[in-house]
């Protein structure tokens, strides 16, 4: 019902018993991976040993606990599941975003964009491209204002942060 149901856009963390009907946690957790599902895991079971709790963690399960367990300790790992979920989504987000406003850029403004990011003055820009220094200087700034940002460190993290997606 989850994999058919759960809307991964949203914010929230799964927990999970090792021994459920139909599917286990574990293939579930293999599944969720597969599709690309980045939604926080925590195993709660009766049924685990500690190969099976490296085993879930190592594949990106959030916390494994064993029944019974403390009512604070259970709330704890759901607190620190669910700040997990905002960070990922929040960084997500910014991905989005980055690439939307990358692909409001001309071709121009890309390619001096890309050289900005590696460093390079207008001068060394125009002399690569084949352009006026001041050409250059109307694609960066229009280039900044599409991206929304103010200096070099800007355009280059906004670069490196498209580049690695």
């Amino acid at each position: 019902d989850f994999l058919r149901t759960d809307s991964p856009s949203q914010d929230g963390c799964l927990v999970l018993d090792v021994q459920m009907p139909q599917m286990t946690g574990l293939e579930l957790q293999k599944e969720m991976i597969r599709r690309g599902y980045r939604l926080p895991i925590i195993f709660l079971t009766g049924h685990g040993d500690i190969d099976m709790a490296v085993h879930t963690l190592k594949e990106g399960a959030c916390d494994f606990l064993q029944k019974p367990v403390d009512s604070e300790r259970f709330l704890k790992a759901i607190a620190k599941a669910m700040n997990l979920s905002v960070r990922h989504r929040s960084k997500e987000l910014n991905t989005q975003e980055a690439h939307n406003r990358f692909a409001q850029l001309t071709d121009r403004e890309k390619g001096v964009v890309a050289l900005v990011a590696q460093g390079l003055l207008n001068r060394e820009i125009a002399t690569r491209l084949g352009i006026s220094e001041r050409t250059v200087e109307v694609h960066r700034g229009s280039a900044c204002r599409k991206l929304g940002t103010k200096n070099v460190a800007d355009v280059a993290a906004i670069f490196s942060l498209l580049q690695r997606d």
